[in-house]
């Protein structure tokens, strides 16, 4: 049975051939990759606590706290976000002509003419979209995953485990199954911190 990509994987198996060298011809089975790509997304998605692909649209309902702004849950906003308030019957559209707002790829929301989100327990709502296409996802993030796909291909082909390397005149051991503390570095620039949502 053929393994099928999914949509939240962050490469494809093309992408990863053309980082480790390998083409149409080459040994490496486009069905085990395609696997091993869509568990590294997976977990990079745990890691991060964040969907990077597809766009998609959420829609949330939140609590105001007398503020001016309000963070979503999904980062890289991608199209403009919809407000709407809760009128104690029914969800009331916020018109950008009444309530002006402005807002970041970060999830950052605000209203810009000096209101402010009124106190009360799911009194608003917001639809917007997020996420990146995969040809849009940061480089940084793909090479990561690429990387990681590859040290576990090697891992399951005995080719891994334990490795050493020598440089000048010692040598370093290490255990390449393990996450390399460079791509936790950027996995972890990418990461939200979900406090109280």
């Amino acid at each position: 049975m053929a393994q099928v990509l999914k949509t939240n994987a962050i490469i494809d198996f093309a992408y990863f051939l053309s980082l480790k060298g390998g083409g149409p011809d080459s040994d490496y089975n486009q069905d085990r990759i395609e696997h091993l790509i869509n568990a590294e997304t997976d977990r990079l998605e745990k890691m991060t606590n964040r969907v990077f692909c597809p766009v998609s649209e959420d829609t949330e309902i939140f609590n105001g706290r007398g503020k001016e702004d309000h963070v979503v849950r999904q980062l890289h906003i991608v199209t403009e976000p919809v407000l709407y308030y809760w009128d104690m019957s029914t969800w009331t559209l916020m018109s950008e002509t009444d309530y002006p707002r402005d807002y970041n790829e970060d999830g950052l929301i605000w209203l810009t003419d000096g209101g402010v989100f009124e106190s009360g327990r799911r009194n608003y709502k917001v639809v917007y979209g997020y996420g990146y296409a995969r040809d849009d996802v940061p480089q940084i993030l793909k090479e990561c995953v690429a990387e990681m796909v590859h040290r576990t291909l090697m891992k399951f082909d005995g080719k891994q485990g334990v490795s050493s390397e020598s440089f000048s005149d010692h040598t370093t051991t290490f255990d390449l199954a393990s996450i390399p503390k460079g791509i936790q570095v950027v996995y972890n620039k990418f990461k939200v911190n979900r406090f109280g949502l």
